[in-house]
């Protein structure tokens, strides 16, 4: 594995390179760097721990970073094998982008026109300024009259990170529908996975900014800019540094454990609280719940009884408060998950809650 040790001024940075992700054994090394850092925070983990992304929840990064449950599998997956194989597609045209009149950018390519130099960042890179934050970006942005004959060697041969780095690019191959959602904006997401891998690159250029290209429905480019925002870069930089630290105290309560019982207990206590996401309820229901023995049962504490009145309480209104519901419900998992039970008791005949591959609440009449 090809390892570059590069001093940038005041910093210093780490760089691994992986090679080309369409092969299958550069995509190997791409992933076994990922095992290598497996408490480091990547662009891609910023939308969950920030709280937005819909389809995870940080309980569940928690886990599948420490190994206690599997990560997505990403090499059956259509959506990422698409993103993968049409990336140098994305960055090629990107150059032609006209930021200013996009219309003119089919003009751009048939007339050769370049806007700008993109190059494929084929590394992993971290700085040891902020060594929880590993970058991956798809690419790196030059002046148009920039070479990459000249860029490249200065990593590889001489140990230097290129100054001349304006930007650094992310390439997203989207659905026309994934599009529609782009109306109000980028994506919040994408934005906090840009300002993570400018954050990494800043020591290097503090203007350094990102653009990132969607191709929408293989039918045509379209280019946003996002810039350096202070106070966006600094919640990013605590709130990683935070959730990194969880994984560490994790290790070590895994390290040390006796014993399973010992362990659970100590991950229980310091995982992330629940959100409302219908991704946090799946990953309690097929991780956690559904392996516990359906015998299991208790009798609820006060705070049980808390949670299943607040949850009696939204569904009698549940549209206007649906993601509270699911939050409470997500919590009730969680507690049920804890305390290893698949039936919970209410006292004084107020009624149960109940897992059998659903969450089943009855409260005092009877009623679900």
């Amino acid at each position: 594995m090809d390892k570059y040790n590069v001093e940038c001024g005041d910093t210093n940075y780490t760089i691994i390179k992986y090679g080309d992700l369409t092969k299958h054994e550069d995509r190997l090394k791409w992933l076994q760097i990922r095992e290598i850092n497996d408490t480091a925070i990547g662009g891609s983990d910023m939308g969950v721990i920030m709280g937005v992304n819909p389809y995870a929840s940080k309980p569940q990064l928690f886990d599948q970073k420490l190994g206690l449950t599997p990560s997505p599998g990403l090499s059956g997956n259509w959506s990422v094998y698409f993103g993968v194989m049409y990336e140098e597609s994305v960055r090629n045209f990107a150059q032609y982008y006209d930021f200013e009149n996009p219309e003119k950018t089919i003009e751009n390519t048939y007339k050769k026109e370049k806007q700008r130099k993109i190059f494929d960042f084929n590394y992993t890179i971290w700085n040891d300024q902020y060594p929880w934050l590993v970058a991956n970006p798809d690419g790196v942005c030059f002046d148009k009259d920039c070479q990459w004959d000249t860029i490249n060697p200065l990593i590889e041969n001489f140990n230097q990170l290129p100054q001349t780095i304006k930007a650094i690019v992310e390439c997203k191959t989207i659905s026309g529908q994934q599009h529609n959602m782009w109306q109000n904006g980028i994506p919040y997401g994408y934005i906090l996975q840009c300002l993570h891998y400018c954050t990494v690159f800043t020591p290097l250029n503090e203007n350094i900014y990102a653009e990132i290209y969607s191709q929408v429905d293989l039918k045509k480019i379209e280019g946003a800019k996002v810039y350096l925002d202070v106070e966006l870069i600094e919640q990013i930089i605590t709130e990683s540094y935070h959730f990194h630290k969880l994984l560490e105290h994790g290790k070590d309560i895994i390290k040390n454990a006796t014993n399973e019982e010992q362990m659970k207990m100590g991950l229980d206590e310091i995982r992330p609280e629940v959100d409302g996401t219908d991704g946090c309820a799946k990953h309690y229901n097929k991780n956690y719940l559904e392996k516990i023995d359906p015998s299991n049962r208790m009798v609820a504490d006060e705070k049980f009884v808390d949670m299943v009145e607040e949850y009696s309480g939204y569904k009698e209104d549940i549209k206007p408060i649906d993601k509270k519901l699911k939050l409470v419900q997500n919590k009730i998992r969680q507690y049920m998950q804890k305390e290893n039970v698949r039936i919970v008791e209410l006292p004084d005949d107020k009624g149960k809650v109940s897992f059998n591959r659903r969450l089943y609440v009855t409260y005092r009449n009877g009623k679900k």
